[in-house]
């Protein structure tokens, strides 16, 4: 039975990224053609760097697709024979040279196979299909994740739902964008940890989890601090408990009392051991970190800062006024998504842009409240809650000291942090009038969307 249901959760987020890609032919005004002129370099295991422009192939597809914004009158029209870089935005200059290439290769290698399919017509539109296997990813390592938590499949089921209809999701896992691998990633590093923590992974495991999140896209540093949070909060736990009681029994398994709730502070390690593992997961994160910064700027052609978008968002300075304007970007990342002109209808605008941040953003507050102290998912609901409450302002930081810039922080960059939101919104589905509405909100979502996705 377990098993149905994840096959059935897993097929959903196919059929819905499948069903966006036919909806929306046309490129996404947020960077997307910056990023599929990654994905053709990456094809041939190529970089973008600071100074390159937009191959003829990327720009074809947005002559041909037309782009979901105002610049898009600017654009040559598909059956231009000679397409120039500066006709495009940002003077032709890509952008997305910031990023590692590991989501562009390991997106371009399985686009191949996806683009000999039978009925698809275009690389891009292969690209884009690759976001169901990243989607399908993430809903397996989110199942696994809440399963490890306590979580019960009758609760788990509305709240993979949420995560794969809403829009935000569909955006980012349906387009070209690195975005696509936030979600598998912050699901991927917490169930790392919390499968180590119970004495089911080596440590090397959450080092891997972390690396390879970092690699694909650097706000994915979001789901990471989730999972460091989580590891500082235990500690102090289990420190506690230690203090007070003077020994913990380490054969009893955390979270086995209740669906949501468990016995307080039971562990298999020592508490040593949550710093050497924070410590090793620092590591890997530096380390390729420092190794993608270095290869960056050994391939840079120009100075950043003279590229036109560069330049348009450099700053000398950031104060109080720019940090207390992206206070609310990271909580929740359903706030505010993107809607393609297939659901802009203002019945889903309204349930999905407001009421899924509303219910994400209540339920976590409440796991934060009412789970037990002591639990795996007390410790998972203080660090999402606090972490994405200061996401904004700290990627604020992060691109000044970095890059020298200031950019509003859409919500979306803490996407890596929604399935720690859901292990702790869990928390009030333990209610079993929250536990049915979840189901109505959840369905009603799900048969929206591929409503919409069928009429458009």
């Amino acid at each position: 039975m377990p098993a149905a249901v994840l096959a059935a959760l897993v097929l959903l987020a196919v059929v819905v990224v499948s069903g966006y890609v036919r909806s929306y032919p046309m490129l996404s005004p947020a960077d997307e053609l910056q990023h599929i002129d990654y994905l053709d370099r990456a094809s041939g295991f190529g970089l973008v760097r600071a100074g390159d422009k937009f191959l003829e192939p990327s720009m074809r597809e947005q002559a041909c697709r037309r782009v979901d914004a105002a610049f898009d009158t600017k654009v040559p029209d598909c059956d231009e024979r000679n397409l120039a870089p500066e006709d495009f935005q940002e003077d032709g200059f890509n952008t997305a040279y910031v990023h590692p290439p590991t989501y562009y290769v390991v997106t371009a290698t399985i686009g191949r196979v996806v683009d000999v399919t039978p009925g698809i017509t275009s690389w891009v539109t292969a690209g884009r299909l690759v976001g169901a296997l990243w989607l399908g990813a993430a809903v397996v390592l989110t199942w696994f994740l809440l399963a490890s938590l306590g979580v019960g499949l009758v609760s788990r089921v509305p709240l993979i739902v949420v995560m794969v209809c809403a829009p935000v999701t569909m955006f980012a896992t349906a387009t070209v964008t690195p975005d696509a691998t936030a979600l598998a990633t912050g699901a991927g590093v917490l169930l790392a940890v919390v499968l180590w923590e119970r004495g089911r992974a080596h440590w090397l495991w959450p080092a891997a989890a972390c690396a390879f999140a970092i690699a694909c896209k650097a706000t994915n540093g979001i789901g990471v601090l989730v999972a460091l949070g989580y590891l500082v909060i235990r500690y102090l736990q289990v420190r506690r408990a230690q203090s007070s009681e003077g020994t913990l029994d380490r054969d009893v398994e955390l979270d086995a009392g209740s669906e949501a709730g468990g016995i307080a502070v039971a562990t298999r390690h020592d508490v040593r051991d949550y710093i050497r593992v924070g410590v090793w997961m620092l590591v890997a994160i530096a380390m390729v970190s420092i190794a993608w910064l270095a290869t960056s700027r050994a391939a840079q052609d120009i100075d950043p800062s003279t590229i036109p978008m560069v330049a348009r968002f450099s700053v000398d300075s950031i104060g109080y006024t720019e940090l207390r304007g992206n206070l609310t970007a990271g909580f929740t990342p359903l706030n505010g998504s993107y809607l393609p002109p297939f659901l802009r209808e203002e019945r889903t605008v309204r349930t999905f842009n407001v009421w899924g941040n509303v219910v994400v953003g209540a339920g976590a507050v409440i796991g934060l409240a009412y789970s037990m102290a002591g639990s795996r998912l007390r410790a998972v609901a203080i660090s999402a809650v606090v972490v994405c409450a200061l996401a904004g302002p700290m990627l604020v930081v992060a691109n000044f000291v970095l890059s020298g810039i200031f950019v509003y922080i859409p919500p979306r960059y803490a996407l890596s942090a929604l399935p720690a939101l859901l292990a702790a919104t869990a928390v009030a589905l333990e209610r079993r009038v929250l536990l049915v509405g979840a189901y109505g909100f959840a369905g009603w979502m799900a048969f929206s969307v591929l409503l919409a996705m069928a009429r458009a």
